[in-house]
């Protein structure tokens, strides 16, 4: 459908993505309202449109444009109102009057075609002349490129982002390479730019499709399987069946990718294996090299330790055992070291120790972890207020969704230990820049737990390390947190060795099993222990308790428990505004699904502000309008989310089990659907069940319970650190 009309209002603009509501007033037709994504745009400009009506919950009949053209004014006062627009430096009403009284109709003519002939308008000299006639050559370009996009099929967003990209060469290069976008565009990947290729008639390069189709299946393999390389054979297999093409043309394109230095070819004692993309090598090989480094070039530290250690027990009224007593000997002696344990069994206390140790000595040391939320706990548990995420004690920064670090190879921490928790959650990016920045003669304490989830992102860090032997590794065993009657860590430690958990509804104080077969019953069930059932049992808000569930889709996945849930708890909105995928109204549970260091906080009553806001951080909308959102945190922070910063949030009154790592909740609603099978082994489970505080309600079926239990199995990872921890021959041109 088609609608033509003067943009007489803009309400809102996000100029990062071009996401726009305006309202335009047709010929003879009442003003509409419409929302997408646009170039640039002023009031005044005349535009067909091209899109669908839609009806809006809160805001009614409104059209949703996939599709924009400029409409050269043809009337005196569109002429005027057109380049009084804003558009184009130097050229006001005043102006913009005056070149329409010399030129009249033809005034747009003579911009295009004969500037020089402006000179005779008052107040337009030759600085003047050059920026209306730079600013009108832009917005013709821009104008001639979108609108060739469009004919082609592609979104108007992706085309404002090729246009934002390359300018006034976005058509030579996108013809000549359509494929180059994956490479200079954040948000195109292969599919994307093999559409576009399609929809221009690119089919000149066979070899290009082919190189692309290759990195493609390298990424997808290390955003899906985590691996930080592809073994040849499953490269071959799944490129040519993306590309409908033979192995021999993708082994081509494989050769021409190594040549260029862009994928790296992994082979072990001459024999070859897979390859890599080249940022994962480099990763995985700055690990390996500077875990020698800060092992080989550690400084001691003299300390007493039985004295201090004896100190330690009588102030905090506690028993250390003799593996307690290693681990902090070990962390105190030598350069790298691994602390890794279940629930319960120490770790904190034992930072907690080192710390204190080193801090009254003198010594600088310095706790992080992967999270925001992680990073918290370790603060709390440690008595650090200054522990933090590993993005800020580097300083970073972060443009285009890419990370630069203050401190680095060159400018290197202030420090003398690095205590880094939860770090079986580090990817090999964010660790290898760690370790690059720990000065020689400095120390690393890694902390975490080997049974948990590993990362979501490429990479095995904690298990590679482990398995290397090549560093002192501590792991913690006897169980010292739990209370009398408690049920939680003892049957997290029973999970953990293929034991099915204790189950007594009628006697435990903190574990319990709901036996649901039939899928449907689940969402009814979550909402009624969270709106009803225990808030009255444990005496807390239903804010006090978090759902997890392994997967997103499905009747009990993530996306319909979270719509399930807003509806029982926050229904009948004044107000719902959706972000994507999500509807968010006031009063709705959300986390910040991303780091953003630049995000502005204050807190109530505005007595300290910062910057800084983490994923995995949880709150709630108090204020919401269509431009901007409040959300107050569980630390009390206050921000106001803005154009983008808006897409940073999701639902969180159910959230995956990976989401949830690095967190405690004092309750927690474990889903476990029935017929689960890629999601359904141990890890996953151990991992929910830990996230507990003081209660945890496993809600699903017993099979399945039963079944992620004995199914120890986790996917391989295909990594090459292990191999560069041992020194055996990794070849990696």
């Amino acid at each position: 459908m088609t609608v033509s009309g003067i943009i007489k209002k803009i309400r809102f603009r996000n100029d990062e993505n071009g996401y726009t509501i305006m309202q335009i007033e047709p010929e003879n037709a009442p003003a509409l309202w419409v929302v997408g994504c646009f170039p640039d745009v002023q009031a005044e400009i005349s535009v067909t449109l091209i899109g669908e009506y839609t009806e809006h919950p809160s805001y009614g009949r409104q059209f949703s444009a996939t599709e924009i053209a400029y409409n050269a004014p043809t009337d005196r006062e569109g002429i005027i109102n057109y380049l009084a627009s804003g558009l184009f430096r130097g050229i006001g009403e005043k102006v913009a009057r005056e070149m329409v009284a010399v030129f009249g109709a033809a005034t747009l003519e003579v911009l295009e075609n004969n500037p020089e002939r402006l000179t005779r308008i008052k107040g337009i000299g030759k600085a003047t002349l050059a920026k209306i006639s730079e600013d009108f050559k832009k917005h013709k370009e821009m104008q001639s490129v979108i609108l060739f996009f469009q004919k082609h099929g592609v979104p108007l967003s992706k085309a404002i982002k090729i246009y934002n990209a390359y300018k006034d060469k976005a058509l030579d290069v996108v013809k000549d390479n359509p494929y180059k976008l994956i490479e200079d565009i954040d948000g195109f990947g292969f599919k994307t730019a093999d559409t576009i290729a399609v929809k221009i008639g690119f089919s000149s390069n066979l070899l290009y499709r082919c190189q692309a189709g290759v990195v493609y299946t390298i990424e997808n393999e290390a955003q899906t399987n985590s691996h930080t390389y592809v073994p040849y054979s499953v490269i071959i297999e799944k490129a040519a069946a993306l590309l409908s093409c033979t192995e021999d043309e993708v082994s081509e394109a494989v050769l021409v990718l190594e040549r260029s230095g862009k994928i790296v070819r992994i082979s072990r004692e001459g024999k070859e294996v897979g390859f890599a993309l080249r940022m994962f090598f480099s990763a995985e090989k700055a690990i390996a090299y500077h875990l020698n480094r800060l092992n080989d070039g550690a400084d001691m530290v003299s300390i007493v330790l039985e004295n201090e250690i004896k100190a330690f027990e009588e102030q905090n009224k506690i028993f250390l055992n003799n593996k307690q007593y290693d681990a902090i000997e070990t962390a105190i002696s030598k350069g790298v070291m691994v602390i890794t344990g279940g629930p319960g069994t120490g770790k904190t206390t034992i930072t907690k120790c080192v710390r204190e140790m080193l801090v009254a000595r003198g010594l600088k040391c310095s706790l992080c972890a992967p999270t925001g939320r992680a990073a918290k706990r370790m603060a709390q548990a440690s008595g650090d207020l200054q522990a933090q995420t590993i993005h800020r004690l580097l300083g970073a920064t972060r443009v285009d969704d890419k990370y630069t670090y203050r401190y680095n190879e060159v400018e290197q921490l202030d420090t003398d230990v690095v205590i880094c928790d939860e770090i079986s959650m580090c990817d090999v990016f964010i660790f290898s820049a760690l370790l690059r920045a720990m000065p020689t003669g400095s120390h690393l304490i890694m902390v975490g737990d080997k049974d948990q989830l590993p990362s979501v992102q490429a990479g095995n860090i904690l298990a590679d390390v482990i398995a290397a032997g090549m560093f002192p590794v501590i792991s913690l065993t006897e169980i010292y947190r739990q209370a009398e009657g408690s049920y939680i860590i003892d049957n997290a430690h029973r999970i953990n060795n293929g034991l099915m958990p204790i189950i007594d509804n009628a006697h435990s104080k903190d574990f319990f099993f709901d036996c649901k077969e039939n899928v449907n019953d689940i969402p009814a069930a979550v909402v009624s222990y969270v709106r009803d059932r225990l808030p009255g049992h444990f005496n807390v808000s239903w804010k006090d308790i978090q759902v997890l569930a392994p997967k997103k889709d499905g009747e009990a996945g993530i996306h319909n428990l979270n719509r399930t849930l807003q509806d029982a708890l926050n229904g009948d909105p004044d107000l719902q505004v959706r972000i994507g995928e999500f509807e968010f109204r006031k009063g709705d549970r959300i986390m910040h699904a991303k780091n953003n260091y630049d995000l502005e906080w204050v807190t109530d009553g505005g007595f300290e502000e910062g910057k800084g806001v983490f994923n995995g951080d949880v709150g709630f909308i108090t204020e919401l309008s269509k431009s901007n959102f409040t959300v107050k945190f569980e630390d009390g922070k206050e921000c106001i989310y803005k154009g983008a910063e808006k897409e940073e949030i999701i639902p969180a009154y159910a959230v995956s089990i990976h989401k949830s790592q690095g967190s405690e909740f004092p309750l927690v609603i474990v889903v476990l659907p029935p017929n689960m099978s890629f999601f359904a082994h141990r890890s996953m489970l151990y991992t929910a069940v830990t996230r507990a505080k003081s209660a945890v309600i496993l809600v699903g079926s017993q099979k399945t319970l039963w079944r992620m239990i004995q199914n120890n199995q986790t996917a391989e990872r295909f990594t090459v650190l292990l191999d560069l921890l041992r020194g055996n021959t990794v070849n990696g041109k």
